[in-house]
Order: structure tokens, then C-alpha cells, then sequence
């Protein structure tokens, strides 16, 4: 049996800053992972118990911090001041709050019971406004809306179809992107419209050509983020062993998409601006037990062309470290990879 000890890892660019590339081990399986200007908060997919746990900047853990236990907790969000964190998990998601500033623990604030729609919530995406949530359910080919509402929320399945198999999301204006686990590539969903759209043609030479080959082991769309006018997708390929293989994507609507970081693996991929000059996005390993960060192009200053920042800096090609564990843990991830 291995040691679950949090070990922090620094990965550093040849020249450059590196604005954030850094990496911790965590126990479980992290599907996902979100920050606060002072702690990295991740949810772990396990049958019995998945917890939140509370991870300072440096990858030490916090063992005081105290969470509502659920099953195979999936995908997490977190609100723009930093006070909310909703978590998907078995036939629900979960709204919670944080009891004090120090953020020493979360409690349950509401409970949005899906088992009506979908049975295993996957990823989250909140609206500009954060007044709906949009949660997506591959295994079900389904996307359900929830609008929080005055202490009256509702939900509508936006749909449910077959060859559709939505995985991470987020939501750009009036769009909500989404990834599929596998074949669709990249769609989207036009809120104002209530359009779902076909496969971008963006995605097809890359998403859709790894997700769709039946050659060799299976890789999987899973995460997915927009910044500074790209979106960023991880595909990630399946093992049962390491080392892991996973590529993340910066993807241009109007063209195409091109590998930014060969060897990164994250589940349920998000956006980390805890430091505004230095975004990064946060990856977790559902397999590897470890939770990294990858650095991002700053923002195009305002007054720049739209094309300006699209080439990755260095430390973009920087893959967090390998980190190899037990076979009895593998067996765990193997078990969580069913229900996911």
C-alpha cells in the first residue's frame, strides 16, 4: 500500500515564468478541481464517500477541512466571488456553501435532484449571469438546465441524443460548449436559440479522430474551457497502467484545433485566474491521483488583433510529472472509470 502523503511538485519552464505549472498527489480518483485566491479545492470520484478535500497553494493538504460526503463525486463549480461550490454526483448536485472567510469547511445549501433527467451528473458549466447551471450526463447522451431562480429553481432537459455524449462544458455568452466523451467532438448549444448544433469542423481532424478510432487503446473527451478566445479541451487515453497519456487541445472556432500541452491528463479540465497575470488551467488525473496546473497565454491586452497570445508560451509545453502508484490503486481508478 502506497502512502497518501500530499508531495508538491514545481515544474518549470527552460525561460520563462512558470505561472503556475505545479502538481500535488491526492487520494482517490480527482475528477475535478477548482481554486480560490488561497486554497485548491478537489473532488474525488469514489463509490464509498467521495469527499471535497482542501488543498493549499503549495499542495499541502488541509486535514481540519470538512465536506459533505456523496457518491462519485464528478464535476465541481465554483461561483465568481469564491463562496460557492456545487458538486455533481449520483442522482444530484450538490449547491454548498462555505461556513466561514477562512473557508474552514462546507455545508449543504440547497440539493438539486436530477434522477428525474439523469442518473449521473457529469459536468458543470454556470451561465455569464450564474443564475443556471447547465449539467451534462454522457452516459445518459443528455444536457439538463437548471435556472436557480427566487428560491424557486427549475430544471429542463435541453436534450437527450442518441451520438451525443456531452462530457465537460462551459458556457460563452449565449453558447454553452461541450466536449463529448467520444465521437461527437466539439458541439454547441445556443441558449438564446435553444439550438443544439451538430460537430464543430474544428474538432473534426482532432477531437472526433481520437475519440472516434477504434484502433489501439480508447481516448475520451472530457474537459473543457474558453479563454482568451480559445477553447481548451483535454482528450485522454485509457490505461491500465501508467504512464498515462493525455493531450490537451487549444482549439480556434474558425479553424482548427492544435495540441498545446502532449502528455497533460485531466478528467473535468477548469479555469485557474486566482492570479490575474498568471492563468492556468487545473488538471486533474483521475487514474494518476494527482492534481497539476498548466500555464496558459496571458490575456491579449485590449487593444491587440484577436490573433494576438496564440502561441503557447514555454512552460504550455511542460506535462506534469508521471507519477506512478499501486496496482491495488489502479484497480480503484478501474472501478471509477465505470461510472464515469
Amino acid at each position: 500500500m502506497i502512502r497518501l502523503a500530499p508531495l508538491f511538485l514545481v515544474v518549470l519552464a527552460a525561460s520563462s515564468p512558470a505561472y503556475g505549472a505545479v502538481s500535488f498527489v491526492t487520494p482517490g480518483n480527482p475528477e475535478s478541481a477548482v481554486a480560490t485566491s488561497s486554497a485548491y479545492y478537489v473532488g474525488q470520484m469514489n463509490r464509498d464517500g467521495a469527499a471535497i478535500l482542501k488543498y493549499d497553494l503549495e499542495g499541502n493538504r488541509d486535514m481540519s477541512f470538512t465536506a459533505p460526503n456523496f457518491t462519485n463525486i464528478r464535476g465541481l463549480a465554483m461561483n465568481g466571488a469564491g463562496d460557492t461550490i456545487w458538486a455533481a454526483h449520483d442522482g444530484a448536485v450538490a449547491e454548498l456553501e462555505f461556513v466561514d472567510q477562512a473557508q474552514s469547511s462546507l455545508r449543504l445549501k440547497q440539493l438539486y435532484n436530477t434522477s428525474d433527467y439523469i442518473a449521473a451528473p457529469n459536468g458543470l458549466c454556470l451561465s455569464d449571469d450564474e443564475s443556471t447551471m447547465f449539467v451534462t450526463d454522457p452516459l445518459a447522451n443528455a444536457l439538463l438546465q437548471i435556472d436557480f431562480g427566487d428560491n424557486n429553481p427549475t430544471m429542463t432537459l435541453v436534450f437527450r441524443r442518441q451520438g451525443l455524449s456531452p462530457n465537460g462544458c462551459v458556457v460563452q455568452g449565449n453558447t454553452v460548449w461541450m466536449v463529448h466523451r467520444t465521437v461527437a467532438g466539439i458541439t454547441k448549444y445556443d441558449i438564446s436559440k435553444s439550438e443544439v448544433g451538430n460537430t464543430e469542423p474544428f474538432s473534426l481532424d482532432t477531437i472526433v479522430a481520437l475519440t472516434s478510432t477504434a484502433q489501439g487503446p480508447p481516448s475520451f473527451g472530457d474537459g473543457i474551457v474558453f479563454w482568451n478566445g480559445k477553447l481548451y479541451v483535454s482528450v485522454w487515453e485509457f490505461s491500465a497502467a501508467p504512464p498515462w497519456n493525455g493531450t490537451v487541445f487549444e482549439c480556434d472556432s474558425t479553424s482548427t484545433c492544435e495540441p498545446f500541452s502532449v502528455g497533460s491528463v485531466a478528467a473535468d479540465m477548469q479555469l485557474d485566474l486566482k492570479t490575474p497575470d498568471q492563468p492556468a488551467l487545473i488538471l486533474p488525473n483521475l487514474f494518476g491521483q494527482q492534481v497539476a496546473t498548466l500555464s496558459l497565454p496571458p490575456a491579449a491586452a485590449t487593444e491587440a488583433p484577436a490573433t494576438a497570445a496564440t502561441e503557447a508560451p514555454a512552460s504550455a509545453a511542460i506535462s506534469p510529472a508521471p507519477l506512478f502508484v499501486s496496482s491495488a490503486v489502479l484497480l480503484a481508478g478501474l472501478a471509477a472509470f465505470i461510472l464515469h
